[in-house]
């Protein structure tokens, strides 16, 4: 009933986070061959980099009351200790963020230099991961469905890397 539910939401969530995805790995394949004459592959990953995360701070200002709320809280918790007298939330927010910022700029690097479906399957291969971890870190439960979406994701993961190269396509069609 109610538990199942929840499931079919989160496999709708994914399977329209998965379209978005490839969407966008699509357009950031588009611009690295529009500007390839403008820079290398990684300068032009720097900057739409860059670009994408200066547009996405418009969304602060419709979201300022919260961040500015959460900001207090942070800067108001607990210090680490007395020797390093840092707020204890603030300090595993910047962790996060250098985390993050590690983890985006290697997305934005593999989308330079692979194309979208190779990014997208690593990506989930990523998540899925993600997923392990938790089931293994905090305790999380592991079902009989976490066994078959490893089933799927690896499945897929082996199916792609069985398939021949595009310009080995393109060299055998030419041959014949």
């Amino acid at each position: 009933g109610a538990e199942l539910h929840k499931w079919y939401i989160g496999i709708a969530m994914l399977v329209c986070v998965q379209c978005f995805q490839a969407t966008l790995g699509h357009t950031q394949a588009v611009f690295y061959r529009r500007f390839q004459d403008k820079g290398t592959r990684d300068q032009l990953a720097d900057e739409y980099l860059f670009t994408s995360h200066v547009v996405s701070l418009l969304m602060i200002l419709a979201l300022w009351e919260d961040i500015s709320s959460s900001a207090r809280l942070a800067f108001s918790s607990e210090v680490l200790c007395s020797a390093v007298p840092i707020p204890r939330r603030l300090l595993w927010m910047a962790l996060n963020n250098l985390t993050q910022l590690a983890c985006i700029k290697g997305v934005f690097r593999l989308s330079a230099n692979y194309s979208p479906l190779t990014v997208n399957i690593t990506l989930s291969v990523r998540k899925f991961l993600s997923v392990v971890l938790s089931a293994v870190w905090f305790g999380n439960p592991w079902t009989y469905l976490h066994s078959i979406a490893t089933v799927l994701i690896f499945g897929g993961v082996f199916a792609y890397s069985r398939c021949p190269a595009p310009a080995k396509i393109e060299a055998e069609k030419k041959a014949a």
